[in-house]
């Protein structure tokens, strides 16, 4: 386990890596001229940086950096919000930005939820189990966004 100390570390530096990301991601959307494509690309990074979390051996030190890089992709995810506005018509958007604030805040109770019920599948690593979710969640937020790329790309619209 964390002692306080090294909890306080691995917290402030997520919110540095969310706070330095998040502009980072929007500067890097302008100059390619695309948000997708910089969604998916930070997506599979953090992707890959959490499964070192949990399938890795690290020390402390390299948990908060691992943690602060992870952090550091999820900050293109508000890009979202961006991505919502831009591709639905004026008389839409209102109603499109408020599916989706109500989305990412259901998800936010639910998720807990379902991290406990995957904890329930293994008695001897509850914790490790439950972090399942995780990855799971990055996955599907791939597969969703390449959809997304997919049908930006050949005009299909629905």
């Amino acid at each position: 386990g964390l002692t306080e100390l090294q909890a306080t570390n691995v917290s402030l530096f997520v919110f540095v890596g969310l706070i330095v990301g998040m502009p980072f991601f929007g500067w890097l959307a302008g100059v390619v001229d695309r948000l997708l494509s910089p969604m998916i690309f930070a997506t599979v990074i953090a992707l890959a940086f959490i499964l070192l979390v949990l399938f890795a051996h690290i020390s402390v030190e390299r948990l908060i950096v691992v943690l602060t890089l992870v952090s550091f992709s999820v900050g293109c995810q508000s890009m979202g919000y961006v991505f919502v506005t831009e591709h639905n018509p004026q008389r839409l958007q209102n109603s499109a930005m408020a599916v989706t604030h109500v989305t990412v805040m259901v998800m936010a109770a639910i998720l807990p939820l379902v991290f406990s019920w995957f904890e329930t599948f293994n008695v001897q690593h509850p914790i490790w189990t439950g972090m399942l979710v995780v990855p799971g969640s990055f996955a599907l937020a791939i597969i969703l966004l390449c959809l997304l790329l997919y049908r930006e790309k050949t005009g299909v619209s629905s």
